[in-house]
């Protein structure tokens, strides 16, 4: 939902893991053949942003198409499996190219291999194949189809654009490759990702300057006519999911309960006696987690069964047991949680259970843990108004 250096590192190492072990096990093979691609002249420009319009245009009908289904769409699972099946099928069977991945379809349209019917063909059957199935919530990605539909669609723009201006266009190959990165960055509204997919697949940095263009383009455009931030977005909206965070949200979501416990307890038993409660006192805890059968019950502070061994007209002797649950005291009933919660979940807890504060376990082996901190709602409340 945000770009953050603490998001941004885990997804980095986890792209770069994922390459390297993609290519020790397939090799440095690229998924397309792409031929050289550059962009012939600056007055290509203006049919560039014409084609970064067509193809936004074409991802908000993507989208709008994925509405239509997903709120049609049946209850049951079956159903909606049969449905998707048999779409795919007929639509399959009046046009192949869509089956699949697609990428073969792809690398010859990159080629220049594929006719201006098929091409227009092939994008619309894959668009109404691949919203069928989206919208029916089948478990199938969005960047493949993305890429294929663009790739086509760039295809056919290019075509007609060749054709109408022959010694002005470029290559088939690069508007093929911006239709690719301005339909994936239109439906999933993520420009970088699209532009870091075109350099990676071309190994070119002459294509910068026209993908960044016609990205911008089709991302602007897409926004414009859908108002909203990304296909994801808009499944969750139409599926009643909540998915905004208000900035407080934000800020406790990045920090872990292990920041604000406070470490300065002891555990001790309901009854105790008076040597017991000496000692406790001596070792000088803010915290008492005191045990009520077994597991822990509520928490107090130790400066008051200071206050309560101070006070004189308790009248109780020396070795009468003293109940923590009776003396007069301020006691918060408290709840377990993990070490690696965050402060969000933490404050999602304690509205839950109807507790007053926390206490922290770590596990160190399945069925062990220890508790190793306590936290009250007042820490969590004090963190984010800081």
């Amino acid at each position: 939902m945000e770009y953050t250096f603490a998001g941004f590192i885990p997804v980095i190492l986890a792209a770069v893991t994922a390459a390297v072990i993609s290519q020790i096990a397939y090799g440095n093979v690229a998924a397309f053949d792409v031929p050289v691609v550059a962009m012939h002249s600056l007055l290509d420009v203006p049919f560039l942003i014409v084609l970064g319009i067509a193809i936004g245009l074409l991802a908000v009908a993507f989208g709008r198409l994925v509405e239509w289904v997903t709120r049609h769409a049946p209850a049951a699972i079956w159903q909606r499996m049969l449905i998707a099946g048999t779409t795919t099928a007929v639509i399959g069977l009046a046009v192949p190219e869509v089956l699949g991945v697609g990428y073969d379809t792809v690398n010859l349209a990159l080629v220049g291999e594929l006719s201006v019917y098929i091409l227009a063909a092939a994008c619309l059957a894959k668009l109404l194949a691949s919203a069928t199935g989206v919208g029916m919530g089948m478990p199938a990605g969005l960047i493949g189809p993305t890429l294929f539909t663009g790739a086509t669609a760039g295809g056919l723009i290019g075509t007609i654009g060749i054709t109408l201006a022959p010694q002005l266009a470029s290559s088939m190959s690069l508007y093929v490759m911006l239709g690719m990165g301005a339909m994936m960055g239109a439906v999933l509204q993520a420009p970088l990702a699209a532009l870091m997919a075109i350099v990676e697949l071309t190994h070119s940095p002459i294509v910068i300057l026209p993908a960044m263009l016609v990205i911008v383009t089709a991302c602007i455009t897409a926004n414009q006519f859908s108002g909203s931030a990304s296909i994801f977005i808009q499944q969750m909206t139409w599926l009643g999911i909540e998915f905004r965070q208000n900035p407080i949200s934000m800020v406790l979501n990045r920090a872990s309960m292990e920041s604000i416990m406070s470490r300065s307890f002891a555990r001790t038993p309901q009854s105790i006696t008076r040597a017991e409660a000496d000692k406790l006192l001596t070792d000088h805890p803010v915290w008492l987690l005191v045990q009520v059968g077994d597991r822990p019950g509520f928490i107090m502070r130790t400066e008051d069964l200071a206050n309560h061994l101070a006070d004189k007209s308790s009248g109780a002797a020396e070795d009468d047991p003293i109940d923590l649950a009776n003396i007069p005291a301020t006691r918060k009933d408290v709840a377990p949680i993990l070490r690696q919660a965050t402060l969000m979940e933490a404050m999602e807890r304690l509205d839950s259970t109807g507790m007053q504060a926390l206490y922290i376990n770590r596990i160190s082996a399945p069925m062990l843990g220890s508790v190793v901190g306590i936290a009250t709602r007042e820490d969590i409340e004090s963190f984010y108004q800081t």
